[in-house]
């Protein structure tokens, strides 16, 4: 149970689920709605932050 707590206080996590839902609302809305090149820059930018706080020491 602590694990999915730590899960849900996560901010790598949200920001994965944020990146998810960029993609699917283009899916549902329609691929076209948003533009491909912000979908993608919105996915970059979620995996890099994720990344590169992964790499970061914590203290």
């Amino acid at each position: 149970m602590g694990k999915i707590k730590a899960l849900f206080a996560s901010r790598r996590f949200w920001v994965g689920v944020a990146g998810v839902i960029v993609i699917c609302a283009d899916t549902v809305l329609g691929e076209g709605t948003i533009d491909p090149t912000t979908v993608q820059n919105v996915v970059l930018l979620a995996a890099s932050w994720i990344v590169g706080d992964s790499i970061r020491v914590t203290e």
